[in-house]
Protein backbone atom coordinates (compact mmCIF):
# COMPACT_ATOMS: atom_id res chain seq x y z
CA UNK A 1 0.00 0.00 0.00
CA UNK A 2 1.19 3.45 -1.02
CA UNK A 3 2.09 5.80 1.66
CA UNK A 4 1.20 9.19 0.42
CA UNK A 5 2.51 12.39 1.92
CA UNK A 6 0.90 14.56 0.09
CA UNK A 7 -2.62 14.96 1.49
CA UNK A 8 -5.71 16.48 -0.22
CA UNK A 9 -7.86 19.10 1.29
CA UNK A 10 -9.88 19.11 -1.66
CA UNK A 11 -9.65 15.48 -3.76
CA UNK A 12 -9.15 14.68 -7.16
CA UNK A 13 -13.25 13.83 -7.55
CA UNK A 14 -14.06 16.86 -6.34
CA UNK A 15 -12.15 19.22 -8.05
CA UNK A 16 -12.38 17.31 -11.49
CA UNK A 17 -16.13 18.58 -11.57
CA UNK A 18 -14.64 22.27 -12.79
CA UNK A 19 -12.05 20.99 -15.02
CA UNK A 20 -11.73 22.39 -18.44
CA UNK A 21 -12.14 20.07 -21.70
CA UNK A 22 -8.55 19.23 -21.09
CA UNK A 23 -9.01 18.10 -18.21
CA UNK A 24 -7.30 20.96 -16.61
CA UNK A 25 -8.11 23.10 -13.84
CA UNK A 26 -7.14 27.18 -13.90
CA UNK A 27 -5.09 28.77 -11.24
CA UNK A 28 -4.84 32.68 -10.55
CA UNK A 29 -2.40 34.56 -8.55
CA UNK A 30 -1.00 38.03 -8.57
CA UNK A 31 2.53 38.79 -8.40
CA UNK A 32 4.49 42.31 -8.40
CA UNK A 33 1.25 43.34 -9.81
CA UNK A 34 0.81 41.02 -12.49
CA UNK A 35 -1.81 38.14 -12.83
CA UNK A 36 -0.98 34.34 -13.42
CA UNK A 37 -2.88 32.33 -14.85
CA UNK A 38 -2.11 28.20 -14.77
CA UNK A 39 -3.59 25.06 -15.59
CA UNK A 40 -2.65 22.24 -13.42
CA UNK A 41 -4.37 18.04 -13.08
CA UNK A 42 -6.61 18.20 -10.15
CA UNK A 43 -4.60 15.30 -8.46
CA UNK A 44 -1.65 17.88 -8.33
CA UNK A 45 -2.84 21.13 -6.62
CA UNK A 46 -5.64 20.98 -3.23
CA UNK A 47 -3.13 19.53 -1.26
CA UNK A 48 -0.14 20.26 1.07
CA UNK A 49 2.84 17.98 2.39
CA UNK A 50 2.07 16.54 5.78
CA UNK A 51 -1.08 18.48 5.69
CA UNK A 52 -2.32 15.41 8.13
CA UNK A 53 1.15 13.96 9.36
CA UNK A 54 1.97 12.57 12.74
CA UNK A 55 4.84 13.50 14.30
CA UNK A 56 5.71 12.02 16.93
CA UNK A 57 5.09 8.25 15.90
CA UNK A 58 6.95 5.88 13.77
CA UNK A 59 7.58 6.79 9.84
CA UNK A 60 4.84 3.88 9.36
CA UNK A 61 2.40 5.84 10.78
CA UNK A 62 3.06 9.04 9.96
CA UNK A 63 0.15 9.48 6.97
CA UNK A 64 -1.99 6.97 8.42
CA UNK A 65 -5.21 10.03 8.52
CA UNK A 66 -4.18 10.42 4.89
CA UNK A 67 -3.90 6.62 4.27
CA UNK A 68 -7.00 5.05 6.26
CA UNK A 69 -9.37 7.79 7.17
CA UNK A 70 -9.63 10.55 4.74
CA UNK A 71 -8.98 8.76 1.54
CA UNK A 72 -11.18 5.19 1.81
CA UNK A 73 -13.19 6.52 4.65
CA UNK A 74 -14.16 9.96 3.32
CA UNK A 75 -13.47 11.21 -0.22
CA UNK A 76 -13.90 7.15 -1.85
CA UNK A 77 -17.35 7.04 -0.43
CA UNK A 78 -17.90 10.53 -1.13
CA UNK A 79 -16.93 10.26 -4.76
CA UNK A 80 -19.76 7.93 -5.34
CA UNK A 81 -22.46 9.56 -4.01
CA UNK A 82 -21.55 13.09 -5.80
CA UNK A 83 -21.92 10.54 -8.75
CA UNK A 84 -25.27 9.57 -8.05
CA UNK A 85 -26.47 13.00 -6.55
CA UNK A 86 -25.13 14.24 -10.20
CA UNK A 87 -26.47 12.09 -12.08
CA UNK A 88 -29.14 12.18 -14.81
CA UNK A 89 -31.72 9.78 -12.90
CA UNK A 90 -30.93 11.03 -9.99
CA UNK A 91 -32.00 7.97 -7.91
CA UNK A 92 -32.66 8.63 -3.89
CA UNK A 93 -29.20 8.51 -2.06
CA UNK A 94 -29.25 5.33 0.39
CA UNK A 95 -28.74 6.08 4.11
CA UNK A 96 -24.91 5.16 3.86
CA UNK A 97 -24.35 7.54 0.95
CA UNK A 98 -26.33 10.26 2.69
CA UNK A 99 -23.90 9.67 5.63
CA UNK A 100 -20.95 9.47 3.67
CA UNK A 101 -21.32 13.00 1.83
CA UNK A 102 -22.26 14.18 5.33
CA UNK A 103 -19.09 13.09 6.59
CA UNK A 104 -17.17 14.46 3.06
CA UNK A 105 -19.04 18.15 3.94
CA UNK A 106 -18.14 18.12 7.96
CA UNK A 107 -14.47 17.15 6.80
CA UNK A 108 -14.17 20.52 4.86
CA UNK A 109 -14.95 22.57 8.12
CA UNK A 110 -11.48 20.77 9.15
CA UNK A 111 -9.20 19.85 6.71
CA UNK A 112 -8.88 23.24 4.88
CA UNK A 113 -5.17 24.24 5.53
CA UNK A 114 -5.63 27.84 7.45
CA UNK A 115 -8.87 25.87 9.59
CA UNK A 116 -6.23 23.27 10.42
CA UNK A 117 -3.51 25.17 11.40
CA UNK A 118 -5.85 27.09 14.13
CA UNK A 119 -6.90 23.46 15.04
CA UNK A 120 -3.78 22.56 15.81
CA UNK A 121 -2.30 25.18 17.62
CA UNK A 122 -5.98 25.85 19.94
CA UNK A 123 -5.82 22.11 20.76
CA UNK A 124 -1.98 22.00 21.50
CA UNK A 125 -1.96 25.16 23.51
CA UNK A 126 -5.31 23.77 25.48
CA UNK A 127 -3.38 20.17 26.04
CA UNK A 128 -0.57 22.29 27.25
CA UNK A 129 -2.38 24.36 29.74
CA UNK A 130 -3.88 21.00 30.88
CA UNK A 131 -1.25 19.60 31.50
CA UNK A 132 0.62 22.47 33.49
CA UNK A 133 -2.69 23.03 35.56
CA UNK A 134 -2.65 19.63 36.92
CA UNK A 135 0.70 18.82 38.19
CA UNK A 136 -0.56 16.77 41.12
CA UNK A 137 -1.55 13.87 38.52
CA UNK A 138 1.93 13.40 37.28
CA UNK A 139 3.62 14.24 40.55
CA UNK A 140 1.52 11.34 41.94
CA UNK A 141 2.89 8.38 39.57
CA UNK A 142 6.46 10.14 39.07
CA UNK A 143 9.29 7.76 39.69
CA UNK A 144 12.61 8.32 41.35
CA UNK A 145 14.72 10.30 38.52
CA UNK A 146 12.10 11.50 36.53
CA UNK A 147 11.63 15.55 35.76
CA UNK A 148 9.73 17.47 37.84
CA UNK A 149 7.06 18.15 34.91
CA UNK A 150 5.04 15.81 32.81
CA UNK A 151 6.19 18.32 29.63
CA UNK A 152 9.75 18.01 30.92
CA UNK A 153 9.63 13.84 31.13
CA UNK A 154 7.70 13.51 27.84
CA UNK A 155 10.57 16.22 26.35
CA UNK A 156 13.58 13.99 27.92
CA UNK A 157 12.07 11.10 26.10
CA UNK A 158 11.19 12.54 22.60
CA UNK A 159 7.58 12.54 22.74
CA UNK A 160 6.74 16.21 23.06
CA UNK A 161 5.61 15.88 19.86
CA UNK A 162 2.40 14.21 21.46
CA UNK A 163 1.29 17.34 22.41
CA UNK A 164 1.90 19.26 19.27
CA UNK A 165 0.07 16.12 17.63
CA UNK A 166 -2.74 16.57 19.53
CA UNK A 167 -4.87 18.89 17.11
CA UNK A 168 -4.69 16.44 14.12
CA UNK A 169 -5.80 13.12 16.03
CA UNK A 170 -8.96 15.16 16.29
CA UNK A 171 -9.21 15.36 13.07
CA UNK A 172 -11.64 11.86 12.95
CA UNK A 173 -13.92 12.73 16.17
CA UNK A 174 -14.57 15.95 14.45
CA UNK A 175 -15.36 14.61 11.12
CA UNK A 176 -17.73 11.98 12.75
CA UNK A 177 -19.84 13.94 14.98
CA UNK A 178 -22.77 11.30 15.40
CA UNK A 179 -25.74 14.19 16.39
CA UNK A 180 -24.72 16.46 13.48
CA UNK A 181 -24.06 13.64 11.09
CA UNK A 182 -27.65 11.95 12.02
CA UNK A 183 -29.37 15.49 11.60
CA UNK A 184 -28.31 16.36 8.34
CA UNK A 185 -28.33 13.08 6.81
CA UNK A 186 -32.85 13.49 7.77
CA UNK A 187 -32.80 16.86 5.69
CA UNK A 188 -34.56 17.20 2.61
CA UNK A 189 -32.19 17.35 -0.06
CA UNK A 190 -32.55 18.67 -3.52
CA UNK A 191 -30.02 18.65 -6.70
CA UNK A 192 -30.47 21.83 -8.42
CA UNK A 193 -29.18 22.22 -12.38
CA UNK A 194 -27.76 25.00 -14.13
CA UNK A 195 -27.69 23.40 -17.71
CA UNK A 196 -29.61 25.94 -19.57
CA UNK A 197 -27.72 29.07 -17.86
CA UNK A 198 -25.94 31.13 -20.40
CA UNK A 199 -22.35 29.54 -19.65
CA UNK A 200 -21.49 26.51 -20.81
CA UNK A 201 -18.54 24.39 -20.16
CA UNK A 202 -17.74 25.21 -23.71
CA UNK A 203 -17.50 28.79 -22.60
CA UNK A 204 -15.22 27.62 -19.29
CA UNK A 205 -12.68 25.99 -21.05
Amino acid sequence: MSDPDRHHFLPQFYLSRWANAQGRLSTYSRQQGKLYVREYAPKTIGAERGLYALNSVPPEHRNAIEREFMGPEIDDPAAKALRILLSDTQPALQTDLRIAWVRFLMSLLVRLPSLLRKLKADASETLAREIAARPEEYVALRRPGHPPTLMEFLKERGIDGLVEDFGTTLIPGLVDLPQMKADIARMDWRVFHFRDGPYTKAHRS
